[in-house]
């Protein structure tokens, strides 16, 4: 009897240390299918990463190309609205 229940025992010990060993064995497989697949998206991802930052530094460019243009037209605007002004007449200067 006792060499039954030493026996029994150990099966289920064996049957759960083999379950878990395929269970571990199932997670590896799955561990490393999610690693390649990870890995094989990692170069497109940086090519649409490094496309993206390229759009953004262009837009960037032509954004402070017309902003010099405008703060360059403001100037000339200020500069041109002075020398129109009317000088003033020497009655004016008198009184």
């Amino acid at each position: 009897m006792q060499n039954s229940s030493v026996s029994l025992v150990t099966a289920v010990v064996t049957a759960i240390i083999v379950f878990l060993l395929g269970v571990a064995w199932s997670s590896v497989r799955g561990a490393n299918k999610a690693y390649k697949t990870i890995k094989a998206g990692v170069k497109p991802a940086r090519k649409a990463f490094w496309g993206s930052v390229g759009g953004v530094l262009k837009v960037g460019f032509w954004a402070v190309v017309l902003l010099i243009a405008l703060v360059a037209w403001q100037v000339h605007d200020v500069r041109t609205a002075d020398d129109q002004k009317p000088a003033p007449s020497p009655s004016a200067s008198r009184h």
